[in-house]
């Protein structure tokens, strides 16, 4: 570090504690003025010591002495006694970061109160040192290496005579250990957010459109490792305020949460009864195995990220698990068997408030008003899934972090999970085409095989699906056939009559999509760098993906033959 200056000509601020005279004319050079400075102080007669006199010598020419003395704080004493004698105040301030670098031990009681003072409560010694600073890169010299310096310089040991009699000194410790260097906002068109310009977004204007925690959340999942992020800013003519679209996706996060929890707390106030005090893994459902397998890879993935300060990942993690894991499928699949299943209230109810606790560090305010009622709503618990109370039970702040044993992965439940899923979006997707009412029930039909392979999962398939049944008949009427690994399956009663021209538009476009994909995977394999070099597994199962695609494209090029 190099030298700064710490003063500065402005009207507020610490005043420097320097009291100065000009003493006599120096002539030559000796040590007459430090003499003279001596014989001054003492002529002070300060018994407490409370002066610290640095003497200026100019290394030629005939000047006059300057004296400075610098007074500890609270000898007002000794400040008389200097102005008596003559000696006037610095009028400057102390610069900003001077004090600013004070902040790690004048915030904790310092200099007033040793560590071990109870009127501090030994503040110094809990808060210091903390664990992380968070900061923008343009202040790191400014401020946070002077913390340190301050720190370990202010809080160092006492001088100590070593051997030959040479004073030693223990350096203090660090103010804290990580230094978290977070990205800057811009607006939309990469410039720094300023008053002067009109392009900055309050942070009070977003609170009071969209609330404190989905302002939090924007700002969290926004936090990725790059050095500036953009936010566009609009300005709403109806409120006179700038404002920024990226936080509708954070109001619309914490609308489905509240909405979730308010209708899992219907449905378990209405059906509960009959469950265990523990479940086991083993006594559950596949689409129940699934959620809390999803859980425990979540949980995992959030503890690793927010460890490496990787925030981004963590916001996304919690939207990943709530409103596509939780809410989209678990909380839509149990809907038809919740009344008949205690095991799966447990977990309902369970991954819910875990999800809570994750959620809290991110949006404290509506996971706080929620977490009352869905935790009056625990009737078991999981094995493998702690949620420890805290000092204060009727408080999340202060409950434990949830602690999700990695024995609920379940990967077989997670596979058979994943099919099911792509069979129902296949089936979602011919009913969008071909326009089905959401309310309409329709009719899958395939062989026994893909029924029994989808691992006990049929039920969950025809709730997701919108499905009346699943047969392994063939169709009697019109159907519309779909591919399904590579296995044609078919779809019955989705309207009175097929329109035969939305059919050919789908299967051409499927199968423009499906060349595609062999082209790309051909000239994968057919680069010596990736069949030669790459794992042999991957370079496999790129084979076997090829072989498949190559298939639905064959089956669709023969239907699309059949319709003309």
């Amino acid at each position: 570090l190099r030298d700064w200056c710490i003063s500065r000509q402005l009207w507020w601020g610490h005043r420097i504690p320097v009291w100065s005279i000009d003493g006599p004319t120096f002539q030559g050079e000796g040590s007459d003025s430090h003499s003279w400075g001596d014989s001054q102080i003492t002529a002070l007669n300060d018994p407490n010591n409370d002066f610290h006199a640095v003497h200026v010598q100019p290394q030629k020419g005939t000047k006059p002495l300057r004296i400075h003395v610098c007074l500890a704080p609270g000898h007002e004493s000794a400040q008389e006694i200097l102005e008596e004698a003559g000696y006037t105040q610095d009028p400057d301030v102390l610069d900003t970061w001077f004090s600013s670098a004070l902040w790690p031990m004048s915030t904790m009681g310092w200099p007033d109160a040793a560590k071990t003072d109870d009127q501090f409560t030994g503040m110094l010694e809990a808060f210091n040192p903390s664990s992380v600073l968070t900061t923008a890169r343009e202040i790191i010299t400014l401020w946070v290496s002077r913390m340190v310096m301050f720190n370990r310089y202010l809080l160092a040991g006492d001088d100590e005579q070593g051997a030959a009699g040479v004073s030693t000194r223990t350096d203090g410790q660090l103010p804290f250990s990580d230094v978290f260097i977070h990205a800057m906002i811009q607006d939309g068109d990469g410039r720094k957010m300023s008053k002067s310009l009109g392009n900055g977004v309050d942070p009070l204007d977003i609170i009071e459109s969209h609330g404190t925690d989905a302002m939090r959340y924007t700002l969290c999942e926004m936090t990725t490792q790059t050095q500036d992020v953009r936010m566009p800013v609009e300005f709403d003519e109806a409120t006179g305020k700038n404002t920024s679209n990226k936080f509708d996706k954070g109001r619309n996060f914490c609308s489905k949460l509240w909405n979730a929890t308010k209708f899992v707390i219907m449905m378990l106030g209405e059906k509960s009864g009959g469950e265990p005090d523990v479940i086991q893994l083993k006594d559950l459902d596949t689409i129940d195995r699934w959620m809390l397998s999803r859980l425990a890879r979540a949980t995992k993935q959030i503890d690793e990220a927010i460890g490496t300060y990787q925030f981004s990942i963590y916001a996304q993690q919690l939207f990943d698990i709530l409103r596509s894991d939780y809410c989209d499928w678990y909380l839509e699949g149990v809907k038809p068997t919740l009344a008949t299943k205690p095991g799966q209230r447990i977990v309902l109810q369970q991954a819910l408030e875990t999800i809570i606790r994750l959620l809290h560090p991110v949006a404290p305010f509506i996971t706080e008003t929620l977490n009352g009622p869905i935790k009056q709503m625990r009737i078991g618990k999981v094995e493998g899934l702690e949620l420890p109370a805290g000092r204060n039970e009727s408080l999340l702040c202060t409950s434990g972090w949830p602690e999700v044993s990695e024995s609920l992965i379940d990967d077989k439940a997670e596979s058979d999970f994943e099919r099911m899923q792509n069979l129902v979006e296949a089936i979602r997707k011919v009913r969008a085409q071909h326009k089905v009412p959401p309310r309409r029930k329709i009719v899958l039909h395939a062989d026994a095989d893909i029924i029994a392979s989808l691992g006990g999962l049929g039920q969950v398939t025809e709730t997701l699906a919108g499905l009346g049944s699943i047969s392994t008949a063939d169709p009697k009427d019109e159907s519309v056939p779909f591919d399904f690994e590579s296995v044609e399956l078919k779809l019955s009663d989705l309207a009175d009559a097929v329109d035969a021209s939305v059919e050919r538009e789908r299967i051409e476009q499927q199968i423009k999509e499906l060349d595609g994909s062999i082209m790309a995977l051909e000239k994968r394999l057919a680069n010596p760098g990736y069949a030669d070099k790459a794992p042999a597994k991957l370079v496999e199962e790129t084979r076997k993906k090829l072989e498949q695609q190559k298939a639905d494209r064959d089956a669709a090029a023969s239907r699309l033959k059949e319709l003309g």
